[in-house]
């Protein structure tokens, strides 16, 4: 048995269609898949960031190419998390969606992208003195 059999990811979908415009277009998608991709930004996609965020057309200008599940991934990420939907969970506002990871990809070269009080930024490994 692999570590990857008992590997789950959690991620949260916002169900409030009203609040937010972006979700009621993007939460069918994901709730309804059998597999979906998590993506962790590396630093240098800040600007890819910004413009998903806003518009959910704006990958289709990115060279995404397909994973064997077929589902869109992208390339040059820090990490990504390639899985099969395990749960659906409502949680008020949102629901949890838990997948099984079937794959995954880092790229320990690279710095990671973070997201604090609007405004995005970078995280950066340190060696122990």
């Amino acid at each position: 048995m692999t570590i990857l059999q008992n590997l789950l990811v959690l991620t949260c979908l916002h169900v409030m269609f009203t609040l937010i415009r972006v979700a009621l277009v993007r939460f069918p998608f994901f709730k309804d898949a059998q597999h979906f991709a998590v993506h962790v930004l590396a630093s240098n996609q800040n600007e890819m960031c910004w413009k998903a965020a806003k518009d959910i057309a704006a990958l289709r200008d990115q060279d995404l190419v397909e994973n064997v599940d077929g589902v869109p991934v992208i390339d040059g990420c820090l990490a990504r998390f390639e899985c099969e939907t395990f749960a659906l969970h409502p949680a008020g506002d949102h629901d949890l969606v838990l997948g099984r990871v079937l794959r995954v990809e880092i790229n320990n070269d690279l710095e990671a992208l973070t997201f604090f009080k609007g405004k995005v930024g970078t995280l950066a490994a340190q060696r122990a003195s």
